[in-house]
């Protein structure tokens, strides 16, 4: 639901999604209009917390951020981002998770996410339990492999030595 109707800069956007009303709900900014986004579902929210329970260690080198700006007219919610030391005066991330549990245009997310420097994309299917792994090559084309349950994920270069069976993200009680 576009809630905007003038355009809106990051920073505008902020102060108004900080606003005391705007509380319990999500936001993101798409080329100036203010988006609210679904709430995760429980599904989405497990997934979530078992990933940064693999990640976000002290060995990581980096950080974990919920946003990060793609422009001064577009701030992108994914469910995980990792930004590695080097660039955190940045916040770019190397590494995007995005859960898909709603109608969302996650296409237009990857190739944005990739716009700003990220090396790997998990597009996380729950229901289907499937990942998709994406990267772009030197020449700008992007690659996507399915995983399912009886594989196991890498880091790549945006998580080097990073490795994580699939049954690790949907654990068995995941219904």
């Amino acid at each position: 639901m576009v809630l905007s109707e003038n355009l809106l800069t990051v920073d505008e956007f902020k102060k108004i999604a900080q606003r005391p009303e705007n509380k319990n709900r999500q936001f993101e900014l798409e080329n100036g209009m203010m988006v609210e986004i679904p709430t995760p579902s429980s599904k989405a929210k497990l997934i979530v917390s078992h990933l940064f329970f693999h990640i976000h260690t002290p060995s990581s080198k980096g950080t974990l951020t919920s946003s990060f700006r793609i422009n001064n007219y577009t701030l992108r919610r994914p469910d995980l981002a990792f930004v590695p030391i080097e660039q955190l005066s940045d916040l770019k991330p190397t590494f995007v998770v995005e859960i898909v549990t709603h109608d969302e245009d996650v296409f237009k997310k990857i190739v944005e996410y990739f716009d700003c420097g990220a090396k790997l994309i998990w597009t996380i299917y729950c229901d289907e339990q499937k990942i998709f792994v994406s990267t772009r090559d030197t020449s700008g084309v992007i690659h996507t492999e399915t995983k399912s349950k009886n594989d196991t994920l890498d880091g790549g270069d945006a998580l080097p030595d990073f490795r994580l069976p699939v049954t690790a993200i949907f654990p068995p009680n995941l219904k």
